[in-house]
């Protein structure tokens, strides 16, 4: 069993706040916001080093929360809303010719040099190029966990009935979904594992 001793107990407050509130102006309902307030707190509440013993094997937390990802329509004005009214900061951008998108970092300003220092902690915004109607939710993109083992933890995953909608045949991602339909990311530590069977054969299943 993991115990952990928190002696920051608002930390995250304000990106879990942030969050709910553009998932309610999307319009993503009641169901939407709590799955989002349960997955987000949870995942800042396990991941977070500062002020946190843990008492395992490593002494390191099993799982680590990276990011969430949100699709935007408009970047100035999602922009305008994140950082000149709510007083987020951009911490990195990167432009993707081949893949016609924008993705963008933002963080609260508190946790902005540790975000920037750990590639975690923050709030991605993905804007597409080519226009797209965001409707049924799928202006929320996906949260992202780090593991330690990503094929011990497809494998476990797997073996508890969970389809892997993405498998990981780059040692480094998968996509699986939570049991209400949530798409989570699961990416490698450290960067990759050696390429092995049977996920470098295994398909795509689905979407996520």
């Amino acid at each position: 069993m993991v115990r952990i001793k928190n002696k920051y107990p608002r930390q995250g407050t304000f990106l879990a706040s942030v969050l709910l509130r553009t998932l309610s102006a999307a319009g993503g309902g009641a169901t939407a916001a709590k799955v989002m307030q349960t997955g987000f707190a949870f995942g800042l509440g396990l991941s977070h080093p500062r002020g946190r013993t843990w008492d395992n094997e490593s002494g390191s937390p099993p799982v680590k929360y990276l990011h969430t990802m949100i699709r935007i329509a408009d970047l100035e004005k999602s922009l305008d809303f994140f950082c000149n009214l709510l007083g987020m900061v951009e911490i990195g951008r990167r432009d993707s010719e081949k893949g016609r998108y924008t993705n963008l970092k933002l963080a609260a300003p508190e946790d902005a040099e540790f975000a920037k220092k750990t590639n975690t902690t923050y709030i991605e915004l993905t804007y597409n190029w080519d226009p797209e109607d965001y409707t049924g939710g799928r202006n929320f993109g996906h949260i992202a966990l780090g593991v330690d083992d990503i094929y011990e933890t497809c494998r476990k995953l797997m073996d508890a009935g969970v389809v892997i909608n993405r498998p990981p045949r780059d040692g480094h991602m998968a996509f699986v979904k939570t049991p209400d339909g949530v798409s989570l990311e699961l990416l490698q530590k450290n960067g990759s594992l050696p390429v092995k069977e049977p996920w470098a054969s295994m398909p795509n299943t689905g979407s996520w």
